[in-house]
């Protein structure tokens, strides 16, 4: 069951990050699980939670909305807030605002079941300067496209295990992709990041503007999206159900559910290429 429910939840990150097409092969239906989808950041709010569930697998684009949810955020300095459903499972906050160095605790009870997560919202950091340099393309390899490739420079923290994802916008558009950075081997050092996928749209051109979000998160969120990007890799170069390792990520949400809540930080900067 558990091999068939990470089939399942294969087809849902497949839908949601438009890589391969589904497979179809002869399966049974299986039960659905929930997908909790929640972050807090120090921007002002508000802050939106969606909770679905896994389709089913004949029907890998319908995640069913799970209404009339009870979710709380709360934090260790005293705040809380009972979230709104604004939309069939689509939650928000009103006045909760995220401040670096809180510990912030998810509590969803849904269907008669609770499911909780902690995440800890780590100090920023920032973004140093961004720069571009042009690659002239046609090598055989991972520079083979012409146009302009993106620099992000930043000071990694001393002493501090730091772990960040980088969102890259051309021209308003995100690239996709999980773009992520952890100081194990820059601990304290200056840092300069551009493995951005030529794929994914990760090549600019003059006149294009480059917009970064830089999210400083905690350890538990890195290592959701590096096992989110491990999937993708997978399900985009073989079919599922020939998947050998267990292909959920992993989730800090509790009874089983799937997706993940984060605290994190966030820095933007831009730049025009010309």
């Amino acid at each position: 069951m558990y091999k068939f429910q990470s089939i399942i939840f294969i087809s849902f990150l497949t839908a949601l990050f438009s890589c391969e097409d589904v497979i179809q092969i002869d399966l049974n239906s299986a039960d659905p699980q929930i997908v909790i989808d929640a972050v807090v950041t120090d921007q002002s709010g508000p802050y939106t939670i969606k909770i679905n569930k896994t389709g089913d697998y004949f029907e890998p684009s319908v995640f069913p909305a799970v209404c009339s949810a009870v979710v709380e955020i709360s934090d260790n300095a005293g705040q809380s807030e009972i979230l709104q459903e604004i939309g069939p499972g689509i939650y928000q906050t009103d006045s909760l605002q995220g401040a670096p160095g809180r510990i912030y605790t998810l509590t969803v009870i849904a269907e008669g079941e609770e499911y909780t997560a902690t995440s800890t919202m780590p100090n920023a950091i920032s973004i140093d300067s961004l720069s571009y340099e042009y690659q002239p393309g046609g090598s055989f390899g991972p520079d083979e496209e012409e146009g302009y490739k993106l620099h992000v420079h930043f000071t990694d923290r001393a002493g501090i295990e730091d772990y960040c994802r980088f969102k890259i916008f051309k021209n308003g558009q995100l690239i996709k992709g999980f773009y992520l950075y952890e100081d194990k081997f820059t601990d304290g050092n200056s840092a300069d990041y551009s493995d951005f996928e030529e794929e994914a749209g990760g090549i600019f051109d003059l006149n294009d503007t480059a917009f970064v979000e830089l999210l400083t998160i905690d350890k538990a969120t890195h290592e959701y999206y590096s096992t989110i990007n491990n999937v993708l890799a997978e399900a985009a170069t073989e079919p599922p159900f020939m998947s050998v390792t267990p292909a959920n990520p992993n989730t800090n949400l509790s009874n089983s559910a799937l997706g993940y809540f984060g605290a994190f930080t966030v820095r933007v900067d831009s730049i025009i290429i010309q």
